[in-house]
């Protein structure tokens, strides 16, 4: 072959194969890097996954493991002995009646003021010998 037969390709058909292998080439690393994306991005879903699932376990079984610590209420239903305390007050005659008001009547005071006697003196019981 000749030299001419080689040059058979013009400067224009030749920027076209550039041209044609620059675009070829950047698909095939535009597909390449996003089928890395996209296995990349599955993996670390499926251990994310993976990861709440454990700790989900785990969580449970803390809980389990905590209401299996804390005993048992037992209710028992029975009869307790009870005692009746009665309590006797002695108020000291302050020499007045009580009176009082009747049904319907109205409440108001009394014309004269009330007196109140004074305390009673109590001696202390002797002490025994």
């Amino acid at each position: 072959m000749s030299s001419r037969e080689r040059r058979s390709v013009t400067p224009r058909a030749r920027s076209g194969f550039r041209f044609l292998t620059a675009g070829v080439t950047g698909l095939a690393t535009f597909g390449a890097i996003t089928t890395t994306g996209a296995v990349a991005g599955e993996a670390a879903h499926t251990f994310e996954r993976q990861q709440a699932e454990k700790q989900a376990e785990e969580a449970a079984a803390r809980e389990a493991a905590r209401l299996a610590a804390i005993p048992k209420v037992v209710v028992v239903d029975k009869r307790r002995p009870h005692k009746t305390v009665v309590r006797t007050r002695v108020v000291p005659n302050t020499g007045q009646v009580a009176t009082t008001p009747g049904t319907g009547g109205a409440v108001r005071r009394p014309s004269s003021p009330v007196r109140s006697a004074p305390p009673a003196q109590q001696s202390a019981p002797a002490p025994a010998a």
